[in-house]
């Protein structure tokens, strides 16, 4: 009778045991699911002298998040951009770009004080020199410089891309700290630059799409396959924020030294590496430092006069700011390779320096509103061999303004010391606005 007794009491444990643990898995999964994203759109054109339409390129994106449930969250990220869309064909058949920036599934877990982060990811995923990996785990406000932002996106500018197919491991410590591992597969063609639209002739030769107002992402075929490890480690506390990365690409050969097809060959590691650092808070007088390295080659290949580090792989931004009660200064210095550079609207030159003074404290239908004006004077190479003709000097007014939930930005850029009469007044000018709102 006993013996019956233990056996029953042992099978309703366990069956106790059992609907516990199912009642808190679907309670887990079943939570209502919880959505915040972003959208945005952007319009740059230029005109063109003695011409009727300008060049108009556009572009668009959309940035969501998914709290499938307590411990999950999906992401993605998406954007699109044109060719000129006032071409041969006005507004048809126009070639469209499509990226996924970015697709994501993390898990979150808790232990103690420690909180652990698994993601599996496609495309780019917190890339070093963005404050997303900042703003992600602290919370904290977007601090990142007023001349690299750019309409494509969340990330901004970017000193390198974490970006493939691939893991990552992220450990939350105490006292505002943060630690990463990253795993990741990459093409350097792999989800960039798909067409989105073509040309009903297919014969016909597509225009190359890089143009000194909206440039293609540049693609390379050095390194074109590569598998990345990086590590991280991020603070953020009342006086400073820290987010510093570095890690090695491991570039995929095809061929031995003998020029013989092989299934897989590793004969190198180049370095990459980045900082960003925010000295003080961005509502107050504060110090940006941003520096990395795209690319160091420990054993450069001569025969393709590959440098071990060359200036154009150097990544420097230094930026301090000056808050009064309402105007604000920046300073910049910095260094930026072509291919971030490119893609900004603001930075025509990789090398340069830049003024900016706005106001700080405009209403307008009694919501915040900004507006200022960026001075920069560059040149067209990352060089330390700087003459007076390589100099271009560039101003670009720009306002800010809440509008409708969201928020506007328009600029004009003027290339001042290219103008000599109204047709090349024309021709330096270039136009940008662009529109976010937070979903």
């Amino acid at each position: 009778m006993k013996n019956n007794h233990k056996k029953n009491l042992t099978i309703a444990k366990k069956h106790l045991f059992f609907t516990f643990f199912l009642t808190v898995s679907v309670l887990n999964v079943s939570a209502v699911p919880f959505f915040s994203g972003m959208a945005g759109a952007g319009l740059s054109f230029q005109p063109i002298p003695n011409a009727f339409l300008p060049e108009l390129y556009t572009d668009a994106f959309f940035a969501g998040q998914v709290d499938i449930s307590q411990n999950i969250i999906f992401r993605a990220d998406v954007s699109v951009y044109t060719d000129n869309i006032l071409g041969d064909n006005i507004l048809k058949n126009t070639p469209a770009y499509f990226s996924l920036d970015e697709v994501s599934i993390t898990y979150s877990g808790f232990l103690g004080t420690l909180s652990h982060y698994l993601s599996a990811f496609v495309g780019e995923t917190d890339p070093i020199g963005s404050d997303l990996f900042l703003r992600r785990h602290f919370g904290i406000p977007a601090f990142g410089s007023k001349i690299t932002e750019t309409q494509r996106g969340i990330t901004g500018a970017k000193i390198y891309p974490m970006s493939g197919i691939g893991a990552s491991y992220v450990l939350r410590l105490p006292f505002n700290m943060a630690s990463g591992v990253y795993l990741y597969y990459n093409k350097t063609t792999l989800l960039q630059n798909i067409p989105a639209v073509q040309p009903e002739n297919d014969e016909e030769e597509i225009e190359d799409p890089v143009t000194p107002v909206e440039p293609i992402i540049v693609t390379q075929n050095v390194d074109n396959e590569s598998l990345n490890i990086d590590l991280r480690f991020a603070g953020a506390w009342p006086a400073i924020t820290l987010d510093f990365a570095a890690g090695f690409t491991l570039p995929f050969e095809k061929t031995d030294s003998n020029e013989e097809k092989v299934i897989l060959l590793i004969r190198r590691a180049d370095l990459h590496t980045g900082i960003s650092m925010l000295i003080g808070s961005s509502y107050t007088s504060s110090l940006l430092f941003q520096a990395g390295l795209i690319k160091l080659i420990f054993n450069p290949n001569e025969e393709e006069e590959e440098k071990v580090l060359a200036f154009k792989d150097v990544y420097i931004l230094i930026e301090p700011r000056f808050v009064a009660k309402n105007v604000g200064f920046a300073f910049s210095l910095y260094n930026i390779p072509p291919e971030v550079s490119e893609r900004l609207f603001y930075i025509s030159n990789p090398l340069g320096v830049n003024v900016s003074i706005y106001s700080s404290n405009i209403q307008i239908l009694g919501k915040p509103s900004q507006f200022g004006a960026h001075i920069t004077l560059s040149v067209p190479e990352s060089t330390i061999q700087i003459t007076p003709d390589m100099l271009n000097l560039q101003v670009a007014p720009f306002a800010t303004m809440n509008i409708g939930g969201g928020k506007l930005d328009a600029a004009v850029m003027c290339n001042v010391l290219g103008i000599t009469n109204f047709n090349t007044f024309i021709q330096n000018t270039r136009v940008s606005i662009g529109y976010k709102v937070q979903l």
